[in-house]
């Protein structure tokens, strides 16, 4: 690309496989964490000293960013979703087998007998091809090493969308309670006001204090250490009430910050639900982990841990898949100008 656009050849300092293939992995990689596509450009990401023969990695803070530097071809949250996925296969150390793709659960799904991952495992059966994830110990190592518990693909898929409609359920309901705490605030504005006004008199009382305990701690040096705790603990009770005051102020902007946060993550359901299928990038911003634990009559516990506080739910089925039982309670933080 160099060449016909720039009349400029590949240099000698580059790897041959450069040389002969534009599209390594690691120019791939690169091309994902550059910011530049999303506008934004970022410099002085590293640093080179010719007379120290020295090269280090810069700090974000140490970085210059251009924000809206040159037309986006990608949103913010797309590129942002690149980041969660390829930090997430790091920390999972999710891989796959030469020339195969990385399935869905990798790296995802714990055992909660043994503590290992589970493993992919392709399985063909009357010419259909299926993927099953294997507890990692048993499959390795056999049946002495743990118990050989294994959930395929397509019912990790049934039982997620499942949640998902569940969740979306509870979600709504802790949206309109969010809601709700968002007018019973403004019609308390009077009050709140009443209450921030003692707060800034009484911050006004303690930093007169700490004054005159500072004046004293001058005139009187044989007890400083006495002097010193009091000016510790009236530090602690200014913090409090800054922070009072602060939350005040603040409480509605917070609440529809997170009325906001809550309809995304409910638009988020929606368009998994419409699409029906779920993508790496789906279940890696929805789910922290899969455990799984096999009982002693040998039926499957497999819980969902998701990302969103929005309950905790339980279902229980039966051989065909059928809900038999439910249990869930619902997380709704109630907030108040006691709690503010």
């Amino acid at each position: 690309m160099q060449l016909e656009v720039m009349g400029k050849s590949i240099p000698n300092t580059c790897p041959e496989i450069s040389r002969k293939y534009i599209w390594i992995n690691t120019t791939v990689k690169n091309i994902l964490i550059n910011e530049i596509y999303t506008g934004t450009l970022v410099n002085h990401k590293s640093e080179t000293s010719s007379i120290n023969k020295t090269f280090r990695f810069t700090q974000s803070e140490e970085q210059y960013r251009h924000e809206n530097h040159v037309p986006a071809i990608i949103t913010r949250e797309l590129w942002e979703q690149a980041q969660l996925l390829l930090s997430e296969r790091n920390e999972r150390a999710v891989r796959a087998g030469h020339n195969q793709r990385i399935h869905r659960y990798s790296g995802l799904i714990l055992c909660q007998q043994c503590g290992r991952k589970f493993v992919a495992i392709k399985r063909t059966w009357q010419g259909k091809e299926r993927v099953e994830y294997a507890c990692n110990s048993n499959h390795r190592y056999g049946a002495e090493y743990c118990t050989p518990h294994r959930v395929s693909e397509e019912l990790l898929d049934r039982l997620i969308i499942e949640e998902l409609k569940s969740l979306k359920k509870s979600a709504e309901e802790n949206w309109n309670a969010i809601a709700k705490s968002v007018q019973n605030w403004a019609s308390k504005q009077s009050n709140v006001d009443v209450q921030i006004k003692r707060l800034q008199e009484r911050l006004a009382r303690l930093e007169e204090d700490v004054e005159g305990i500072l004046l004293e701690r001058i005139r009187d040096k044989g007890n400083a250490v006495r002097y010193d705790r009091m000016l510790e603990k009236h530090e602690k009770e200014i913090l409090l009430v800054k922070e009072q005051i602060t939350g005040y102020q603040n409480m509605e902007i917070v609440l529809n910050k997170k009325r906001a946060e809550m309809k995304t993550s409910i638009d988020l359901i929606d368009d998994i639900l419409d699409s029906g299928n779920l993508s790496e990038a789906n279940l890696r911003m929805l789910l922290q982990e899969i455990r799984v634990n096999e009982n002693s009559d040998g039926k499957l516990d497999i819980e969902f841990c998701m990302k969103a506080a929005f309950r905790t739910h339980c279902d229980w089925y039966n051989e065909v898949m059928e809900v038999i039982d439910s249990a869930s309670e619902l997380i709704v933080g109630s907030i108040d100008e006691e709690t503010a």
